[in-house]
């Protein structure tokens, strides 16, 4: 079964590797890398690292009805996490990640997963406000075409879709009785062992999904995504400046916002580890989108090389491995302990 989920994470990046880097010549590609302005990536790098920080305080409102946790153990399971994402293909570093705060916090692992699954959540639902935000500037980019879609129709079926999950995490929290009846039903077709772990698994995740119900949450919740989410925008920024390309993609910020939104987009893409292949092609998609053919391939592509790996997944795995380090981790104890 790992064989298995390894080829099809690689698999789907070795398609995307192929779309990013065809008709790329690697001189050219090289030089261009070269001659970029590096200085600007220091606060790139910068911005990038601090964003986990937001992430991590965002998390612990998440989990403030299961216990008070401790920030930096939070933040240590963050970085553990996605240094994970960056070495097992098809995010098993979220499980990774839930593993972790478990283990230093002694959460139900099912309960701090839920938390993550609200996370996530919240960010596709940002990805879609900086969408509407970047249209709302710039409103001639609404119907425009990215890869055969318009941005617009994009982001309509990005958003029925987010509801339509959102509904149903929600729904065992605002109707207790029928969602215990419905699951139930289903439940007890099974033999009972795997039915009682069933259930205490459905509760265990509906305890870490309950800080929804709470409306003191929202605020801080929001304005820790839109920091954290401020932090991505000035990661790409900094990028930008590093290639001199801020003339050539229109109006900066809402360029900025649409790039973000179809990086965030990508990375949510079960492919192999650290959303390799996937974020490329993205970006340099839509930097090429956006200029209308003024930035060329080679540049497009030497943009999202170095903002994807020197300036997130280098930094990130460092900071990821210091931290498995010091916690005395090792990855066949998570395996093993995950696929019990």
């Amino acid at each position: 079964m790992k064989i298995l989920k390894f080829l099809i994470g690689t698999l789907i990046s070795v398609f995307f590797i192929y779309l990013a880097f065809k008709d790329i010549l690697f001189a050219e590609l090289w030089q261009t890398i070269l001659d970029s302005n590096w200085l600007w990536l220091i606060p790139a790098i910068a911005a990038h690292i601090l964003s986990y920080w937001l992430r991590a305080v965002r998390w612990r409102y998440l989990l403030s009805d299961v216990k008070d946790v401790k920030l930096s153990n939070l933040y240590s399971a963050v970085m553990v996490g996605y240094m994970a994402l960056n070495i097992f293909p098809l995010r098993l570093g979220e499980f990774f990640r839930a593993y972790v705060i478990g283990k230093t916090e002694n959460i139900s692992r099912t309960t701090s997963f839920a938390t993550i699954v609200v996370e996530r959540i919240v960010d596709v639902l940002t990805l879609l406000l900086l969408l509407i935000g970047a249209i709302v500037l710039n409103p001639h980019l609404a119907e425009r075409e990215f890869l055969g879609r318009t941005l617009s129709s994009s982001g309509t079926i990005i958003l029925v879709g987010t509801l339509f999950v959102l509904s149903g995490l929600l729904f065992p929290l605002f109707a207790k009785e029928t969602a215990k009846k419905i699951a139930m039903f289903f439940l007890s077709k099974f033999p009972k062992d795997l039915s009682e772990k069933l259930i205490g698994i459905l509760r265990s995740f509906w305890i870490g999904i309950a800080s929804l119900q709470k409306t003191e949450h929202f605020i801080p919740v929001i304005a820790s995504s839109l920091v954290m989410w401020a932090c991505f925008i000035a990661n790409l920024y900094f990028t930008i400046y590093t290639f001199g390309i801020e003339d050539k993609i229109g109006e900066l910020f809402p360029a900025t916002l649409v790039i973000i939104v179809v990086g965030g987009i990508s990375v949510m893409i079960p492919a192999g580890p650290g959303s390799v292949g996937t974020l490329d092609a993205a970006y340099k998609e839509i930097l090429i989108f956006l200029s209308n053919g003024g930035i060329l391939p080679n540049l497009a592509l030497g943009f999202a090389l170095v903002n994807h790996y020197i300036t997130q997944f280098i930094p990130i795995n460092i900071i990821g491995f210091y931290y498995f380090w010091k916690e005395k981790l090792s990855f066949s104890s998570i395996q093993t302990e995950g696929d019990s």
